[in-house]
């Protein structure tokens, strides 16, 4: 498996770093989709298919109590959640606190502009911080 990686040039990653909660998500997600697919395992059609109904399955035809479906619930913006939110996340490497910028808030995580690269930032590693120059707190 490495040379085929290798041969490719891809970087595999087996797990998100720091991340336990989130690790637990991305294996209950592959779950639900091993299940979905083990469901249609007695039909003739090719795995291509199979795993295209699957996804159509549980991304367009499943509704949670609100009746909106994952794909609906991915496309729409959140309204109360402010994109370029000036925060504090803390360098798991460092334990040093640093001042960065919001790009996408999700569940349990934000998206955070560190400068030289983005980062997924687990939220108990983020803290929302007020600057004087922010246009939010700005008197007009």
């Amino acid at each position: 498996m490495e040379q085929f990686f290798k041969y490719y040039n891809i970087k595999h990653v087996t797990g998100i770093p720091h991340n336990p909660t989130g690790q637990a998500v991305v294996e209950r997600s592959n779950r639900t989709l091993k299940e979905m697919l083990h469901r249609q395992a007695g039909k003739s059609k090719p795995p291509k298919h199979r795993l295209h109904n699957a996804f159509l399955m549980l991304n367009f035809l499943n509704a949670n109590e609100s009746g909106q479906t994952a794909a609906e619930r991915h496309w729409t913006m959140e309204k109360t959640a402010e994109l370029n939110q000036p925060v504090y996340f803390k360098d798991v490497l460092t334990s040093v606190w640093k001042p960065r910028y919001v790009l996408h808030w999700g569940r349990g995580f934000a998206f955070v502009s560190t400068g030289e690269e983005n980062l997924w930032i687990p939220l108990k590693l983020i803290k929302i911080r007020v600057e004087e120059d922010h246009p939010r707190n700005k008197d007009d």
